[in-house]
């Protein structure tokens, strides 16, 4: 009941400029039972996300790197669905930038060459390399304390909890109520009382007609 009373005010506040771009990590072998790594994704767009989720991956990862290469993947599905969705609604069509903080996956991501260490990783996971060869999404380093997504795979200090929170754009409803928009509806108590209204006014709209406001009540 504490956390719902100290969180029910915060939402996703879009409103900046921001390309579309997505972040993947993995918690590895965290599943004590069957030693399955957890996969974490979040993809921002506009300033705040619109895509998250954590999924624990079907395979068990023989090491860090593996399992950082494998969320990758199944990150880019839902990369390259995203970016047809924006390109359907008229957005500049430009490659996706994925963000991972394991160098060794990001460098089994851009070299092609296999060793007997990788070799046995499932293809289907390799079609992320295709797709940075292709030009559809790049991959580009993080450093840890940077990595959006790793709320979604481990629990974090107040402060690392913190940091993810305002990179995925949720932010308290009341300080930024200006900026929420239609997905998050401004509530009656977010709004100032005389917000609009002229001096010696205290229900008319100063910059409305009586007939327009009439006519608006109608339609209510």
């Amino acid at each position: 009941m504490r956390y719902i009373k100290g969180t029910c005010t915060w939402r996703l506040t879009y409103g900046s400029e921001g390309p579309l771009g997505g972040y993947s990590d993995t918690e590895y072998a965290g599943d004590i039972d069957t030693r399955r790594s957890a996969t974490g994704q979040a993809f921002l767009w506009g300033g705040a996300a619109i895509s998250w989720g954590s999924k624990m991956q079907t395979t068990v990862a023989a090491s860090t790197t593996e399992a950082e290469y494998v969320a990758a993947g199944m990150a880019t599905k839902k990369a390259l669905w995203l970016r047809r969705l924006v390109r359907e609604l008229g957005v500049e069509d430009k490659p996706i930038v994925m963000h991972c903080d394991c160098q060794g996956a990001m460098a089994m991501i851009q070299t092609p060459a296999s060793s007997n260490r990788t070799k046995h990783i499932d293809v289907t996971h390799d079609w992320v390399r295709k797709c940075v060869e292709a030009a559809a999404m790049s991959v580009t380093k993080v450093r840890p304390g940077e990595m959006v997504a790793d709320c979604l795979t481990n629990a974090l200090r107040t402060d690392a909890s913190k940091t993810c929170r305002a990179a995925l754009g949720l932010t308290d409803g009341v300080a930024h109520a200006a900026r929420v928009g239609v997905l998050a509806p401004v509530h009656k108590a977010d709004r100032a009382p005389d917000a609009g209204l002229s001096e010696g006014q205290s229900g008319a709209r100063s910059d409305v007609a009586p007939g327009a406001a009439a006519t608006a009540a109608a339609q209510c």
